[in-house]
């Protein structure tokens, strides 16, 4: 295995460590607030208020911004240099902040119509708490603003830990709150803690810009060629980021309808674990194979764009495959040793668990959307995403409508899976009609291997909770059936996928004998 090769799976593997304890912190997080406060008032009109200023921001500027902001970023850089790639970056995040500022106003102005339009199931006392509470969230929007914009510097200069690691501090911050202030300022100081934590995920990525030579200054010139090159690719590549934020926003409106709004938080803390299984692959990958494909794309290499995307799609299925049928077969399991006791009962524990298993179908589709979108994005080609952005978003409302009635909640959740997938199947169309052709015969025979081995996979986890018994009071018991169950579902995966001699077991046996001979070599 080559240098470059050997130090990519390093940073990758890095990357991949700090979003995944950010991830568990963030799960850590949403346990207090389950233990604290359940299915409740408070917690659904809590993942309410804070879920406005976030999708606002998802749907206007988040993936926009280091979609966008980074192509044009780097081709700054590649033609101008490093001082004028830093000199676009201080208009852009000026003018970014001066719009996320007027929208802030204008949701303060409106925060009851806002409010109501998000969760219409809510009676009335919910829904004035839910409006207080986003009053103290709605400066989070500028925040992340800057939080965006600087992880997007900071990846473009292949600075990569630090930018993976804010939302660490973020979690952090939050879960210190549970254990110090909870008990004398309730939901209301946690909205203020919510604030800290985004504030100082802006604060803790400024060392490292420093560190780069950049120092920001306010410089708001909207006919600033760059940004309106940028503005001119972030309105398609905004509406084609709108997948995700409009997708929770619509099933979280159906779901504030069933249980006497419980269905809020149900479907709030099953998407949380669900983004939280998937997205520590997906934006592990994302955060390194991003700027890099930008790049190639700068320098006209089109074979190494060409073989990048096809390798990061077969290695992000080779995780993810087996990772949606271990959910399927876990998700009442997980649920109940994650966030069961205390306020949160049986009956939170089962309508969670019915979303948790339905969202973990979109699995694939979610990891191999958000790979297709980019490589549109790397090329500065924002249509096509946009276009298949609204048709996924027209397919979820339009299921939810369908499938709420007869599933509840699961037809809340299946409605998000099939909205994700129809939006990767549109991007695979569209890539197969263009240069980029992954469908052939070999990418087929490897997804094919997978889905074998993880339905192997799936029997066994089956056959093992069988024999250890249908559920158990004691938490720990939970603890070690789930660990087993993993265990034997990882070896047996692993096992299938040597004997059907997939190409990713082939990258791991040259990488296993690479760091062999390397330590034969050092003694």
């Amino acid at each position: 295995m080559s240098e470059s090769n050997n130090k990519a799976v390093k940073t990758v593997s890095y990357i991949f460590i700090i979003t995944f304890l950010g991830k568990i912190l963030a799960l850590v997080r949403d346990i207090f607030l389950a233990n604290q406060y359940g299915t409740s008032m408070y917690s659904n009109a809590f993942l309410t208020a804070s879920r406005i200023p976030r999708v606002l921001f998802d749907a206007i500027f988040a993936s926009a911004i280091t979609s966008s902001f980074i192509p044009i970023f780097n081709k700054s850089m590649n033609k101008e240099g490093e001082q004028k790639a830093f000199e676009f970056s201080d208009v852009f995040i000026s003018c970014i902040s001066i719009f996320m500022t007027a929208i802030m106003i204008l949701c303060f102005i409106f925060a009851r119509q806002i409010t109501s339009f998000f969760a219409d199931g809510f009676d009335e006392q919910t829904l004035n708490l839910s409006i207080k509470l986003l009053y103290i969230l709605l400066p989070t929007m500028i925040c992340t603003g800057l939080a965006f914009s600087f992880t997007g510097i900071l990846q473009s200069m292949d600075e990569f830990l630090i930018p993976a690691s804010i939302s660490v501090v973020f979690n952090l911050v939050i879960i210190s709150y549970y254990f110090t202030l909870n008990r004398f300022f309730g939901i209301f100081g946690l909205a203020v803690f919510y604030l800290i934590g985004w504030i100082m995920q802006v604060l803790i990525q400024v060392p490292s810009l420093k560190r780069i030579g950049y120092k920001y200054n306010f410089k708001p010139q909207f006919d600033h060629p760059y940004f309106r090159e940028t503005l001119f690719l972030m309105i398609p590549v905004m509406v084609s980021t709108w997948v995700q934020p409009f997708n929770i926003m619509i099933n979280a409106k159906y779901a504030s309808r069933l249980y006497f709004g419980a269905g809020v938080s149900a479907i709030e803390f099953a998407n949380n674990l669900y983004t939280m299984l998937v997205g520590v692959i997906a934006i592990s990958v994302m955060n390194f194979m991003f700027p890099k494909i930008s790049m190639m794309v700068q320098k006209n290499e089109e074979q190494k764009f060409k073989d990048a995307v096809s390798d990061t799609s077969l290695s992000t299925l080779f995780l993810v495959i087996p990772l949606m049928f271990g959910v399927m077969s876990l998700s009442a399991s997980l649920i109940s040793l994650i966030y069961g006791g205390n306020k949160f009962d049986s009956n939170s524990v089962n309508i969670t668990s019915t979303a948790l298993y339905y969202f973990s179908l979109g699995m694939p589709g979610y990891c191999l959307q958000a790979i297709f979108s980019k490589v549109y994005f790397a090329k500065e080609n924002g249509k096509v995403p946009m276009i298949a952005a609204i048709v996924a978003i027209a397919v979820n409302y339009v299921l939810c409508i369908i499938l709420v009635e007869p599933f509840a909640i699961g037809g809340v959740a299946l409605a998000s899976s099939i909205s994700v997938t129809v939006n990767a199947l549109i991007l695979l169309m569209f890539m197969q009609r263009d240069s980029i052709k992954l469908l052939d015969k070999d990418f087929l025979s490897e997804i094919i291997k997978m889905v074998l081995a993880s339905a192997v996979m799936y029997i066994m986890i089956k056959l093992v909770g069988l024999i250890f018994g249908i559920s158990s009071s004691s938490r720990l018991m939970m603890l070690v059936k789930i660990g087993i169950q993993f265990v034997v579902g990882v070896i047996t995966y692993f096992i299938i996928v040597f004997i059907l001699k997939t190409k990713q077991t082939k990258f791991i046996k040259d990488l296993l004998n690479s760091k062999l001979n390397k330590n034969r070599g050092s003694k």
